[in-house]
């Protein structure tokens, strides 16, 4: 991986003020950390199976301001209906990637139950899909640990089909050496890869631009976000199968964590999705993307 570096274009105008874009101080000014993060190192354990480093980088960069590197959690809003039309229940956004919608999750779902490799199948018919209760606690709702949904998955199985979702990418970057390109590519295709069409040839200014006007963050731009934390990821990469899950855990077994087994543990409540025509409904602007994304 010594050949794999940050390099971002110089030059690059602001696609609405007309602006020079300095990547790096803005990238150098987020606060966010993956040191924030300590559940990253199970998933980069399992994900590092799959991949080679370099994509593991890109990938945590752009799975930690989705779901923060939490494999089992669902977007609260959307599943109690508080969230854009027809993403309330099991059509609400979860898993490290945040996938929304039944009709978007169905074509991968079968891929992924084709593959040999994977030791949980999950339903492919609504009927099956939409039915088990996540359980609520410390302010996030996760999946019940029993493969009957995408965030229900172990990680090991939840790892495959992310890599099945990023197939295509994963192979079209083999040979890239510039990490802010990676993660640009990884963060397009699932922010939209049909944002500025007519930013051509410029992945990087196209994934900034992208994540700048259509999913703005007090916390700074969502893309060098991902660039940032990827390259942190880089300069402590972790051995893959170095963490052992804990079976049937939305939290997994890390030898470095501060926290006890009773906090790693500990149960969280069962919740039903109640009325979801009328309960609690409030009106939203625009689509919820993952947990901590929204699109105008």
């Amino acid at each position: 991986m010594s050949n794999i570096i940050v390099e971002f274009p110089s030059g690059d105008k602001d696609y609405k003020t007309g602006e020079t874009i300095n990547y790096l101080n803005e990238m150098n000014s987020i606060k966010k950390s993956l040191s924030q993060y300590p559940g990253h190192r199970a998933v980069a354990s399992s994900l590092g199976k799959y991949v080679p480093q370099e994509i593991v980088a890109g990938l945590i960069g752009c799975i930690i301001p989705e779901s923060g590197s939490n494999h089992a959690i669902l977007n609260r809003t959307e599943y109690e209906g508080r969230g854009a039309p027809g993403t309330e229940g099991w059509n609400c956004g979860e898993g490290l990637v945040q996938w929304t919608y039944w009709k978007y999750k169905l074509p991968l779902i079968k891929q992924y139950n084709a593959d040999s490799r994977s030791t949980q199948k999950l339903p492919t018919t609504w009927e099956q899909y939409k039915r088990g209760v996540p359980r609520s606690g410390k302010g996030c709702l996760c999946a019940v640990q029993d493969g009957q949904h995408i965030s229900g998955l172990s990680i090991d199985n939840q790892m495959l089909f992310l890599t099945i979702y990023y197939d295509r990418l994963i192979k079209d970057l083999k040979g890239e050496t510039n990490l802010a390109k990676i993660v640009a590519y990884i963060y397009q295709q699932k922010a939209g890869t049909g944002f500025y069409k007519d930013i051509k040839n410029n992945p990087i200014k196209k994934a900034y631009t992208t994540s700048k006007y259509k999913y703005k963050s007090s916390a700074g731009n969502h893309y060098l976000q991902s660039v940032k934390i990827a390259q942190e990821y880089l300069n402590c990469p972790i051995t893959p199968g170095e963490i052992q899950p804990v079976e049937g855990d939305t939290v997994y077994y890390d030898p470095n964590s501060t926290l006890t087994t009773n906090e790693r543990r500990e149960p969280i409540t069962p919740i039903e999705v109640g009325s979801l025509n009328g309960r609690n409904k409030k009106k939203t602007i625009g689509t919820i993307l993952g947990a901590y994304m929204k699109q105008k």
